[in-house]
């Protein structure tokens, strides 16, 4: 957006060109905020959904979460957003414990992207819940 395209005080209500007023409100646009995608055509940002983030501001679309991680909704990161122990994420994984470690396995370790990642409980021991991070006994 250059200064021409700029709705100021004194162009409220002419009524044309780029930046023309809508009633007592100038119709000024924006450059898409970071944690948000603009697609052609939006009235609005839009937040990234969970599963997804945007560390840029003017994108027209949001990013997969990557594996090791979860995004909420409106993220404009991952890297705060570590998958938590007893838990593992996948890529689009859209919150903390949305994947728990099975009954009979338990995760000490953050990161993890796979249920591959849950460590089987260790004879003596047993893991009655899901998304132990450490067996009993």
């Amino acid at each position: 957006v250059n200064g021409s395209d700029l709705v100021t005080s004194s162009d409220e209500g002419s009524g044309s060109g780029a930046g023309a007023s809508c009633g007592p409100f100038p119709s000024i646009g924006g450059v898409c905020p970071k944690g948000h995608y603009c697609p052609n055509g939006t009235g609005a940002p839009i937040p990234c959904a969970n599963g997804t983030y945007n560390g840029y501001d003017g994108q027209s679309r949001c990013v997969n979460c990557p594996a090791g991680y979860y995004c909420l909704e409106g993220s404009v990161t991952f890297e705060n957003s570590p998958c938590p122990v007893g838990y593992y994420c996948p890529s689009r994984t859209e919150s903390a414990r949305a994947f728990p470690c099975p009954q009979g396995t338990f995760n000490n370790l953050t990161h993890r992207h796979d249920e591959r990642d849950c460590f089987s409980c260790t004879p003596g021991t047993y893991c009655p819940y899901l998304g132990m991070s450490l067996p009993i006994g």
